[in-house]
């Protein structure tokens, strides 16, 4: 009995194993598919290039994807045998999920056909379609929708970043990003003529109607350049996606002979997009400058200066851009722009100069007219190159960027001498100025599963800037000018960057972290040709980043945040020739300046209720080197103003923003910094320490009325800030204005008030043992401004959103957008 039990036992194992071994050579050479097609739900129509992606239902991993083709069929093929997770996403529309079995029983899983639904909110019974809200949080940037930003119709980038949270815009148009000046400015991702140029200008000269966001990245990964203390400001501009021609055209006036005038076509048609646009800028704008000095010797009084300034200005600007994408298969697309802006500023600086002795006794007065005429030109030339494949979310993108900027500005000095009675020749100066820029990036994208992605890329970055400026005085006797060899200037300088990195991140179900290392060669020649000086600098750096956010209950999500940056100094601050054309302000530049380097850490919080939404953050910075005006002043109070590096500074502080809406008409919002920054030289002067607390504040209101009107105001602080040597004070101002739109949208009209209380002007305070000084800038700020907007095919575009609602059975409501 027993042994006829192991035999069956046996004979029972061996059919087992043979066939276990038939199943495995079967299973072996398998290769299943999945398949199926896409329609939109409403119309039935066939989806051309939504993504499918294919995930293992055993571990998650990624194995495979597709592109739907114009008939909206799919296929995904050389699947292993198992059952598989099916996503099919669509811009616009809302994800699929599905489940699909592959094995050699069922080799073709076909997923039948599978009807997309648009994005839509519900709210209470009234359908809403999906709008962009003032702010969007993602791992490392916040995004701040403007496009609908009614206090900036007609205007410029500067008057958008003027109303961007935790973001300042001064009187000559220097941006700061939580009270720091050191920051990157991109546009749509790549460095521009900004990366070197003269932002202020470029700034005023992109329309406001062409900027559909403003991303803030004040902790970027080790995927960004490492530039910049507190971080990036990338101006993302608008792209139409609709097929077919779409364009706006804008015409508008400011008091105080503003004018400006803008056209944006677009035309999307099968594998072709072709852009062109164009714009008209004439601002003339005036102010002042007054300025008293004080200066002490072992705190005896010596001498007091007194300036005031009339100053006049008045630009003009014409900028062109064009570009087109192409999709050369649903996988590869290549793009190509060009911009080409051309313009200058004629202006007129009226100075009365009065210089006292110890007892206020007058000593010497005399007045100075510099006359300035500047003539510029900058092009940007960009070309992309983007591969997507069928396993999502891997992308291969490869960038070339190439900028070029010339600059012409002569000035001319006239001095009348009335204390003493005496004749100061007329003099003139000429700077010619270029400045290149050429980089090159590549980078590369590969999902390890469906929670985890490996970025890595390279960048190669090369500037190059040759300014020569040429000082004549004039021959009283003969009335000709002859060069000023000891206030002539010619400054040859290049960098050269090599950069390469890495990311990796990965996704939980309440928890996502990401880490990353970078890696930087620095090479910088400087060539001082009038002194016969050559500096050299070259340096290697690591830049280290950390982010990771956790969803805690109830809607709340926590960030964290750290980044290694740096903040190589400017062409000019390193050219150490004395500029003396104004002999109580000199300036010099410092060859032998090093980069700063920025450990920045944050803490971010995010909550969201049905009507209300706050976001948070706690920020630290440690700064080395720090790259600081020092000021020395002679016997005369005559000042020689010349960067230096400071041993250390610290910032630390908070802000939030709020958004709230009440009622489905009114949308309320607001920001807040407040922030202490402490600068410390005691590798200088051991009493040359200062810090102040200081705070930036927003708030806005948008109204939605009857009939097509909006209306919105704007209120805005600008705390004080801190400098090696002085303060500045705080100021605030407040914008207004409204919007009407005729004829289903494609006409508006705005009219928008800035700086309605004429407050926006700049206090300097100087108090230190040998210089006590009080400077006020004041530019023309207070404006009424009008404008009119036309909109090619918005007819259509509002035409189409309402039958696509009506098909949906549901009904849009009123924004006021």
């Amino acid at each position: 009995m027993l042994k006829n039990i192991i035999l069956i036992t046996l004979i029972l194992t061996f059919c087992y194993k043979f066939s276990l071994s038939q199943d495995k050579r079967q299973m072996d050479g398998f290769e299943g598919e999945i398949t199926g097609k896409i329609v939109d739900n409403a119309s039935g129509k066939p989806m051309e290039y939504a993504n499918i992606s294919i995930f293992s239902l055993r571990d998650s991993s990624l194995v495979g994807g597709a592109i739907t083709d114009a008939k909206g069929f799919f296929k995904v093929e050389k699947l292993k045998p198992g059952f598989y997770k099916v996503k099919v996403d669509f811009i616009g529309y809302e994800r699929y999920i599905n489940t699909a079995k592959v094995n050699p029983q069922n080799p073709s899983a076909n997923i039948g056909t599978i009807k997309l639904k648009p994005a839509t909110t519900q709210l209470s019974e009234v359908e809403v379609i999906s709008e962009k809200p003032m702010v969007e949080f993602t791992l490392d940037k916040k995004i701040i929708n403007v496009e609908k930003n009614i206090i900036t119709a007609g205007g410029s980038a500067t008057d958008i970043l003027r109303t961007t949270p935790s973001v300042s815009v001064d009187m000559d148009g220097i941006v700061s990003l939580r009270g720091s000046t050191n920051v990157t400015i991109l546009i749509d991702g790549k460095p521009s003529m900004l990366s070197g140029g003269d932002k202020a200008a470029i700034l005023e000269q992109i329309p406001a109607s062409t900027i559909e966001s403003i991303e803030l990245i004040t902790n970027p990964s080790a995927k960004y350049d490492p530039e910049g203390m507190a971080g990036i400001i990338n101006i993302k501009t608008k792209k139409e996606k609709r097929n077919g021609t779409n364009g706006l055209i804008t015409l508008n006036y400011g008091t105080w002979e503003k004018y400006g005038a803008s056209v944006n076509l677009n035309r999307r048609t099968g594998k072709f997009n072709v852009y062109a646009n164009y714009d008209y800028r004439n601002n003339d704008r005036n102010g002042y400058r007054k300025m008293y000095r004080e200066y002490y010797n072992d705190d005896t009084l010596v001498s007091i200066i007194n300036v005031l300034s009339d100053r006049k200005s008045s630009s003009l600007s014409h900028t062109f851009k064009g570009g087109l994408d192409y999709n050369l298969s649903p996988m590869t697309t290549i793009n190509a722009s060009g911009t080409y802006r051309m313009g200058g500023h004629q202006g007129s600086d009226y100075n009365t100069d009065l210089i006292y002795d110890n007892l206020y006794d007058l000593t010497q007065s005399y007045t100075r007219d510099e006359i300035s005429n500047e003539d510029n030109n900058n092009t940007d030339l960009t070309l992309g190159f983007k591969k997507k494949f069928e396993l999502k979310d891997r992308e291969l993108t490869a960038d070339a960027y190439y900028s070029l900027s010339n600059e012409n500005e002569s000035n001319k000095y006239i001095q009348n001498n009335i204390l003493p009675d005496t004749i100061t020749p007329e003099q003139k100066s000429i700077d010619d100025s270029k400045f290149k820029n050429f980089t090159f990036q590549s980078d590369y994208t590969e999902p390890i599963n469906e929670k985890t992605k490996l970025d890595a890329g390279l960048k190669y970055m090369l500037r190059s800037t040759d300014d020569d400026y040429k000082f004549s005085n004039c021959d009283t006797i003969s009335s000709d000018f002859y060069n000023d060899t000891n206030l002539s200037n010619h400054f040859v300088y290049t960098d050269k960057v090599y950069a390469a990195y890495t990311t990796i991140s990965k996704e939980w179900k309440k928890f996502s972290i990401q880490a990353g290392l970078r890696a930087e060669q620095t090479e910088q020649n400087g060539n001082q040709e009038t002194m016969d000086s050559i500096y050299k600098n070259d340096y290697f750096s690591f830049f280290p980043s950390f982010h990771t956010s956790y969803n805690l209950p109830k809607d709340n999500k926590l960030q964290i945040s750290y980044s290694r940056r740096i903040n190589r100094p400017s062409i000019r601050s390193m050219n150490p020739f004395i500029d003396a054309s104004d002999p109580l302000t000199m300036h010099t530049g410092n060859p032998y300046l090093k980069p700063e380097y920025i450990n920045s850490y944050e803490v971010g919080h995010i909550k969201d209720w049905k009507k209300f939404s706050l976001t948070s953050s706690l920020f630290f910075k440690q700064t080395n080197d720090v790259i600081s005006r020092y000021r020395l002043v002679d016997s005369i109070g005559a000042m020689t103003v010349m960067p230096i590096n400071v041993a250390k500074a610290q910032s630390y502080g908070f802000d939030f923003i709020i958004s709230y809406q009440p009622v489905k008409f009114i949308r309320l919002s607001g920001d807040f910094s407040w922030f202490k920054t402490t600068l410390s030289g005691s590798n200088l002067e051991t009493d040359l320490t200062s810090s102040i607390f200081s705070y930036n504040g927003r708030f806005n209101a948008s109204v939605f009325l009857p009939k097509s009107f909006s209306l919105q105001v704007n209120f805005r602080l600008v705390g004080p800030s801190v400098m090696a040597q002085a303060i500045r004070k705080e100021f605030y101002t407040v914008d207004a204005g409204l919007k009407k739109d005729f004829k289903n949208k494609k006409i508006s009209l705005s009219l928008r008030f800035s700086d309605i209380f004429n407050t926006m002007r700049f206090r300097v305070v100087t108090n230190d043992p040998t210089l006590k000084a009080q400077i006020e800038f004041k530019r023309q700020s207070q404006v009424a401004y009008i404008t009119l907007s036309y909109r090619i095919n918005e007819g259509n575009k509002q035409k189409e959103k309402n039958k696509n609602i009506d098909m949906n059975g549901g009904g849009e409501m009123d924004m006021g957008e």
